[in-house]
């Protein structure tokens, strides 16, 4: 690892925030944090002179200022700089990174030729005088420089002189005292051109975005029969081609994960039909089927378009409401982990989303049932303010586009004292992911990590915490909530 990266890291970590590793964040993968190593988070308490543990487990104390007032030199030091002034310099040093100190103790110490030598008689002592000799000093509180001495100096900033000795050392060698190790390029390093070419032969695959996701993430999806494996067999029949020289395979994945955020698309479920059909017809028949295709969409981005429309209606007119409503598969009750549960007959549970709430009821999975729990949702939840009630979901004959739905509505329509007009309308088959689709797949997200679900009750426990901010109401409908339309049919 370099170093002058993690002194850097390491002296700047306290003011990156997580927005701003998103923002960084290019590959899907997570963002390095050498600041967080133990290695850099050491050098770090170093350099702020905190308490930290050596690695033989012997606790070095924190550096702490001791106000210097009896300097004993001829000096005065301690009336050229008050006791506050001293705390300030104290606290500002520690602040600094290593490379600063450094040039902040050779700003403090200037050296300066000895000028007055014992006589040359005496050729031994000659031998061992110093040539130069140090003059310290430091700003006041008026930012006037003032010469101490050494003892007041060092005992003012927590440093050992071995500290000064090795700053004013190294001036010659490194006047920026910027750290030069780690700097060298490394003998096996890819070139630039080759992990250039990695780049652009990825980003010639095509890829797509996800629909719902997009306003949140930043991930494109390839296609579900590639894999990584078999991009990097084309990648090297590319360069068999092309002549060029290959990289390994952990560079490629390096690059593919670092530098993209991209995933494998999962084969797709719960389709249209329609476009399935239309995507297995060879050239002819999808140029003669293309205005019927054309059609489709047009009808899919229309109805979308509405409920797109209505919902910003409702958040802009008090008077309208809108519900999105979805039945769940069927959970069963018991999940356990033995084998044996599944040649028995189990309990399905049915869960019923509108919107942003749940409701389970001990039923089947009719249109009377289907339309109770609506009844029973308008009767509890919508006030007497709203006098347009818009409903959407898919087009389900069996549960939620049949004539029960109808009747209910018609009488929940007749029996309300506030509701003038009720719109049902449905998504395109095959097209009509909603908000009930959303929360569906965080409660399958939170079953998931329960091993065992014993009873019913169970599951609602699972629904009220499958989301922690605005948390799922779970309303249990028991038999005493459904209602018949065999009356309002015979009529």
């Amino acid at each position: 690892m370099d170093d002058s990266t993690s002194e850097t890291s390491s002296s700047n970590h306290e003011n990156i925030t997580n927005e701003d590793l998103l923002s960084q964040r290019k590959g899907k993968v997570r963002i390095r944090q050498p600041w967080l190593h133990k290695k850099n988070v050491y050098k770090h308490k170093v350099e702020h002179g905190l308490e930290r543990t050596t690695m033989r487990g012997n606790i070095i104390k924190a550096k702490k200022f001791e106000a210097q007032v009896n300097c004993i030199c001829n000096k005065d030091c301690a009336k050229r700089i008050d006791i506050l002034h001293q705390q300030q310099l104290f606290e500002s040093f520690y602040q600094m990174s290593t490379s600063q100190k450094t040039l902040y103790i050779r700003g403090c110490v200037q050296q300066n030729s000895v000028k007055k030598r014992i006589s040359d008689e005496m050729p031994i002592m000659s031998q061992k005088l110093k040539k130069t000799m140090n003059v310290y000093s430091l700003k006041d509180e008026n930012d006037i420089s003032q010469k101490i001495c050494m003892t007041f100096f060092l005992k003012c900033l927590q440093v050992a002189s071995s500290t000064v000795y090795c700053a004013l050392a190294s001036q010659l060698k490194n006047p920026t005292a910027v750290e030069k190790r780690g700097k060298h390029t490394p003998k096996n390093k890819t070139p630039v051109e080759d992990r250039n070419f990695v780049i652009h032969f990825i980003q010639k695959i095509p890829a797509y975005e996800s629909h719902y996701g997009r306003a949140r993430s930043s991930k494109k999806y390839l296609s579900s029969d590639l894999s990584l494996t078999k991009i990097y067999r084309e990648y090297l029949r590319q360069c068999d081609e092309k002549q060029r020289k290959k990289v390994s395979k952990t560079v490629f994945s390096d690059i593919f994960n670092k530098e993209f955020n991209l995933s494998f698309k999962k084969p797709h479920q719960d389709t249209c039909k329609v476009c399935d059909i239309h995507r297995a017809m060879n050239a002819k028949e999808k140029e003669n089927n293309a205005r019927k295709m054309d059609q489709h969409l047009q009808e899919k981005d229309t109805v979308r378009q509405e409920f797109i429309n209505d919902v910003q209606r409702a958040k802009d007119e008090g008077h309208v409401k809108v519900i999105t409503f979805d039945l769940q598969k069927a959970l069963p009750t018991p999940k356990v982990t033995t084998n044996v549960a599944f040649y028995k007959r189990q309990l399905w549970t049915y869960n019923l989303c509108l919107y942003d709430e749940s409701e389970k009821h001990e039923a089947s999975r009719g249109g009377q049932e289907i339309g109770s729990c609506i009844l029973k949702h308008v009767k509890n939840h919508i006030g007497d303010n709203v006098t347009n009630l818009i409903l959407y979901s898919d087009s389900c004959g069996g549960q939620n586009r049949n004539i029960k739905v109808t009747l209910l509505l018609i009488h929940l329509l007749t029996g309300h004292q506030s509701l003038r007009i009720i719109d049902q309308k449905f998504f395109v088959s095959g097209h009509s992911y909603n908000s009930a689709d959303r929360c569906f797949g965080l409660i399958e997200r939170a079953a998931k990590k329960e091993e065992t679900i014993s009873t019913p009750q169970d599951w609602m426990t699972i629904i009220r915490a499958a989301r922690q901010r605005n948390p799922f109401e779970v309303i249990k409908m028991t038999s005493d909530d459904f209602v018949s339309s065999s009356e309002l049919e015979s009529n």
